[in-house]
């Protein structure tokens, strides 16, 4: 706790799900949801943080890396990974963290003592992640999305910034059937709504 006057707050507050409770069932980690053409879970236990190193500025990358314990990948739409932490490519000198728990609740404070003139920033709470997978998960997204999706192309430890309908995402491959959305917090709700729609679509047209 943190006593400011004569009021004692939270020092930390517990995270509140944009979509819970959407389902009809609470939306729990780890608990699927739809069916196995598309299952979702919200995966609320990450920690996401954007990192901005200063062009040109390879001391400051270097100390990064050696916190992470991996080299940043250079490469557009490419992923590394160690030991419960992610690193995405978003941009040139610009990268987004995404670690797991309990590594993520320290990596903040040890990113900016490792590297004080890169911009670190804490966006879990303005991030709704999910976990889509099932067998035509490629296909729903496909449906709004016009980048090539074909497993060949974009494989595992891939990732790109794309549009998904109107929404702006990020959508990171984890397997063939498994891919991470990335969403600004505000659009999670009715990014959900479209992915729902998009597998309604997809059941009538198998019924026929």
């Amino acid at each position: 706790m943190i006593h400011q006057g004569s009021v004692y707050v939270a020092d930390k507050v517990a995270r509140v799900s944009a979509i819970e409770g959407h389902f009809g069932d609470a939306l729990n980690e780890g608990e699927n949801i739809i069916e196995k053409k598309l299952s979702i879970k919200e995966r609320r236990s990450l920690y996401l943080f954007s990192v901005g190193i200063p062009k040109g500025d390879i001391t400051s990358r270097l100390s990064i890396e050696s916190c992470i314990g991996f080299i940043l990948p250079d490469p557009p739409i490419s992923v590394n990974s160690c030991e419960g932490i992610r690193g995405v490519w978003l941009q040139p000198n610009r990268w987004m963290l995404v670690a797991e728990q309990p590594v993520g609740n320290k990596l903040e404070s040890r990113l900016r003592n490792s590297s004080p003139l890169s911009t670190i920033r804490n966006i879990t709470t303005g991030r709704v992640v999910l976990r889509l997978s099932g067998n035509s998960v490629r296909d729903i997204l496909a449906k709004g999305c016009s980048a090539d999706l074909h497993p060949r192309v974009f494989r595992p430890e891939t990732a790109m910034s794309t549009l998904l309908g109107h929404f702006s995402v990020m959508l990171e491959s984890i397997d063939k059937d498994i891919i991470d959305l990335y969403i600004t917090r505000s659009f999670g709700l009715a990014c959900l709504d479209w992915l729902k729609e998009a597998r309604n679509e997809l059941n009538r047209r198998s019924e026929v």
